[in-house]
Order: structure tokens, then C-alpha cells, then sequence
């Protein structure tokens, strides 16, 4: 019993510590004290990890050491020292969020979105009250963009993508009586990622959400079902169609802001630029410039994760980041194909998840996105196979991921 009360009791933590992750416009934000707070309560009392991590924590260990040994020619040095701490910070989120979902498995998930939607939710109420200058706070919005308590739109779209997901599964498994609520969710999640105005959102929506229809079809068990799935992702979308339709008619300046954003702008070259020079560098480096040097040396931000990763870290960097990434995707897809019922469907959500992403950073350095993180750890949590529609009380702490999907 003290056993279980101790348990809720995290997992409370764990609710508020989401909560807040939308409140992040300054550095270090609430949810990264939580974080560390979380961390070494888990670590402690609840997690245990196991071998079947080696593969991931190998490559997390590359790229950790692709940023230690290329701070040995940076030009700024506190600066390179406070991007190796970040970097260290978010390996420790993942191995949070990893330690949580082996321990409470598919609970711990539910937890986690109830978390995660619960900062959407606010993000966009503040974003928008700005936006339609019901409240007149400036630093709610970005050059009259929506972007709440974030730093900046191209993170608040973004942001809201998994819960566009999260909210399409649950539509579609629950119930009549709360099927209003997921569509409703659905369509302001949908609606604040695209009044942020960000083109690399808008694209990680079109990869995230087209992921998951294919996905979500060619898993139908039967014909029928595959349909039915079709026919539910073209009325949520013919819906959400409908509303910006509706909204942009009423409000004049949002749709010139997406005639504005649409184009292509003088302050591309610039990122174009910056890129290209990178990667000329990048190619002739053995151990790259030093995290958090891009700024430094080209006076702009790479606005790739890709170059910056290139660049900074040069070819062990990319090995252990990017091949972090792929052996994620794998264990993610190879669950999908595996699992049954919601189990299946919260791994589409998952893999469609860090997809929309990826394409994202090719646009926006996402490399320091919290939620990325989220992401890359939950496919690496303990869960059943079966098909499971209410979540377990506890999972199995001692099953082997990678003996699920080799």
C-alpha cells in the first residue's frame, strides 16, 4: 500500500512537471528543475534499467563524447561549456523518461499526454488572447505571431503536433460520449500549430499527421476497418479545414499573415548562407568547431539541426546523434508492427511523431527541444503487446525492449 501511495505520488510529479512544460520562456524553466528533481527521485526508488538500453545509450555516449572532445578548439569557451550542459541535460531527460515508462509502462504514458495536453491547452489560450488582442501582452506573441510562454513560434508549433495525434487515436478509440472532447482537441491543437505562422511547423504537420493516416490504414486488421480509419481522418481534417476556413474570414490580418509567411524572404539567403558555409567547414574539420560555436563563427544560426550537428561535432557527432535517432525510429516502427489495438496506435503516434520532426529540422535547430526528447524516450519504455484500451497498473519492469523487436 505505501508502496503504491508512493507511486501516485510520482506520477503526480510527473503530471505537473508536463503541466509546465509550455512555460518555458525563460532559461532554466520550472520543468527542467523538475526534471533534474524527478530524475534523481526515479532514480533512486523506481527506475532500473537494463541491457536492452545498450544500443541507444551507446550512441547518446558517442555523441556526448563528439561534444566533449571538440570543445578543445572552440573560440568561446563559456559558451561551448554552457551548450555541453545542455546537451548533458536533455540525455538526462531522456534517461527520466525512459526510466519512467519501463517502470509504469503504458500509464505512464497516459500520465505524460494528460500532462502534455494540459500545457497545449494553456499555450494556445494565451497565445491566441494575445493574438486577437483580447489581452494586450507583447511577450505572449513574436512580430504579432502566437507563441504563449515560449521563445518563439517556430517551438509553440511544433509543440502542439503530438497532441494533433494523440487526440486523432483517442477520437477514434473512444467512446461516443467523449469523442466531441478528442475532436475539439484536435482542431485547437491543429488550428494553434498553424496560426503560429511557422512554415517548418506547417511541414511537420503535413509529415506528422500524413505518417500517421498511412500508417494507421495499412495496420487496419481487416479491410472494413481500414475505411472506417480513412473516412475518420478525412472528416477531422475536412472538419479542421472548415473552422481555419471560418477563422481566417473573420480575422482579415491572420490570413495575411499566412500569405506573408508563405513566401519565400530576404532572411533566407541569410539561413541558406550560413549553411552552406558550415558544411564547406564541416567537410574539411576532423572534430568540429564546438558546441554552440555556429553563432559564434557565422555571426547566425545554422536553422538546421543537421549543419549544426555537422558542423559542431563533425562525423562522430553525426554518427551518435543521428544514429541515436534511427535505432529510436526502429525499435518505434518495429512496436507498431508488433503491437495490438491502442498499444499500436500510441507507437504510430510515436513514430509520426519524430518524423514530422526530423523534417522540421532540416528548417529550425530542434536539437534543444524538450519534447523532442520526450519523444525519443517513449518508445523505449517496458509495455505489453496486447491490445490494451485502459492502461495497466504496472508494467513489467525486467522486459527486454530489444527482444520485443528483434
Amino acid at each position: 500500500m505505501k508502496k503504491d501511495r508512493s507511486s501516485a505520488i510520482y506520477l503526480g510529479l510527473i503530471f505537473v512537471l508536463m503541466a509546465s512544460s509550455s512555460f518555458v520562456i525563460v532559461d532554466p524553466a520550472p520543468v527542467d528543475l523538475l526534471i533534474i528533481i524527478s530524475f534523481v527521485l526515479g532514480f533512486f526508488s523506481f527506475f532500473r534499467y537494463s541491457s536492452a538500453l545498450a544500443i541507444p545509450a551507446t550512441f547518446l555516449l558517442i555523441f556526448a563524447l563528439a561534444n566533449l572532445i571538440s570543445t578543445f578548439v572552440v573560440e568561446d569557451v563559456t559558451r561551448a561549456l554552457y551548450f555541453l550542459s545542455i546537451r548533458a541535460y536533455f540525455i538526462v531527460s531522456w534517461l527520466l523518461f525512459v526510466g519512467i515508462t519501463r517502470r509504469f509502462g503504458v500509464k505512464a504514458v497516459k500520465i505524460i499526454f494528460s500532462g502534455y495536453i494540459s500545457a497545449s491547452i494553456l499555450a494556445i489560450a494565451l497565445g491566441f488572447l494575445a493574438f486577437f488582442h483580447i489581452l494586450n501582452w507583447e511577450f505572449l506573441t513574436f512580430a504579432g505571431r502566437p507563441k504563449g510562454l515560449f521563445k518563439d513560434p517556430n517551438v509553440f508549433g511544433p509543440f502542439l503536433i503530438p497532441v494533433v495525434l494523440y487526440a486523432a487515436l483517442e477520437f477514434e478509440s473512444s467512446k461516443n460520449k467523449s469523442k466531441l472532447g478528442w475532436a475539439a482537441l484536435f482542431l485547437l491543437a491543429s488550428i494553434g500549430s498553424a496560426f503560429s505562422f511557422s512554415r517548418a511547423a506547417w511541414l511537420n504537420y503535413g509529415i506528422s499527421i500524413s505518417s500517421y493516416i498511412v500508417l494507421r490504414v495499412l495496420t487496419a486488421s481487416s479491410r472494413r476497418i481500414a475505411i472506417r480509419r480513412g473516412l475518420t481522418y478525412m472528416s477531422l481534417l475536412l472538419l479542421l479545414l472548415t473552422v481555419s476556413g471560418v477563422l481566417l474570414i473573420a480575422q482579415p490580418n491572420a490570413a495575411d499573415f499566412f500569405i506573408e509567411r508563405a513566401v519565400y524572404h530576404d532572411y533566407d539567403n541569410m539561413r541558406f548562407g550560413t549553411q552552406e558555409a558550415a558544411l564547406n567547414d564541416a567537410l574539411s574539420s576532423l572534430i568540429g568547431i564546438g558546441p554552440g560555436q555556429a553563432e559564434v563563427i557565422y555571426d547566425y544560426a545554422t536553422h538546421s539541426s543537421y549543419v549544426r550537428i555537422f558542423v559542431e561535432t563533425s562525423w562522430l557527432g553525426v554518427i551518435g546523434f543521428f544514429g541515436f535517432i534511427a535505432v529510436t525510429l526502429n525499435c518505434s516502427f518495429q512496436m507498431v508492427l508488433k503491437s495490438r489495438g491502442w498499444n499500436q496506435g500510441i507507437f504510430i503516434v510515436f513514430t509520426s511523431a519524430i518524423l514530422g520532426i526530423l523534417a522540421n529540422s532540416f528548417f529550425i535547430d530542434t536539437v534543444h527541444w524538450r519534447h523532442f526528447w520526450l519523444l525519443l524516450a517513449l518508445p523505449w519504455g517496458s509495455y505489453s503487446l496486447s491490445s490494451l484500451t485502459n492502461p495497466p497498473t504496472r508494467s513489467t519492469d525486467d522486459a527486454s525492449i530489444l527482444t520485443l523487436v528483434d
